[in-house]
């Protein structure tokens, strides 16, 4: 079990191997971002992994680009943590949500 980190807001949750860090997220916080198709190619669900290390699943090259894999960023449906992580929301966060947790978000 690994430990994924929200540092604005100071949010932990588990996350079990072979699961991804959205799956994770709504797991235990319902909706704490926005996603659309779970699947990589909607490009909705963006994280930066800030600490940690991922394995990442297939990601549309029109959401992802190399410079955004290169400086971390990822989509969370596709980020399969194989350590514990920090990571950073980019992608939208409803704003219900983002008010009661304090996120800072793009």
């Amino acid at each position: 079990m690994f430990e994924i980190t929200l540092p604005g807001p100071g949010m932990r949750f588990p996350c079990r191997p072979g699961q991804s860090v959205l799956e994770a997220m709504r797991s235990v916080h319902h909706v704490a971002i926005s996603a659309g198709c779970h699947n990589g190619g909607c490009g909705v669900c963006k994280v930066e992994i800030l600490t940690g290390e991922i394995e990442r699943g297939r990601m549309s090259a029109a959401h992802i680009t190399r410079e955004e894999a290169e400086a971390g960023v990822v989509l969370a449906c596709r980020a399969y943590p194989v350590s514990h992580c920090e990571i950073k929301v980019i992608g939208a966060v409803p704003k219900r949500l983002a008010r009661k947790y304090g996120f800072l978000c793009n």
